[in-house]
């Protein structure tokens, strides 16, 4: 599976996941934040940190999806992968 990945799009899969688990340490760190103040009964901060897991998750989500669009970018314009339109 690797090296489909890594062959099809010219991505380490290795450096994909290292990305991924860089970027969900945030998100787990919030949830426990956010569980410590539910446990304390501190319901407006529990929800404040919810809000803010939120916003944050979107942030990963934004800025994965612009690298993996730019490394497809790249990838195309050097040749590295077939044109997508049909001629």
């Amino acid at each position: 599976m690797k090296q489909e990945v890594q062959g099809s799009t010219g991505i380490n899969a290795d450096a994909v996941l290292s990305k991924l688990s860089a970027d969900q340490w945030m998100i787990d760190v919030l949830a426990d934040l956010q569980e410590a103040a539910r446990e304390r009964e501190l319901y407006a901060s529990a929800e404040r940190l919810a809000q803010v897991s939120r916003v944050v998750q979107d942030e990963i989500t934004r800025k994965r999806i612009d690298r993996m669009r730019s490394a497809f970018q790249t990838s195309y314009e050097q040749g590295k992968m077939p044109s997508l339109r049909k001629h």
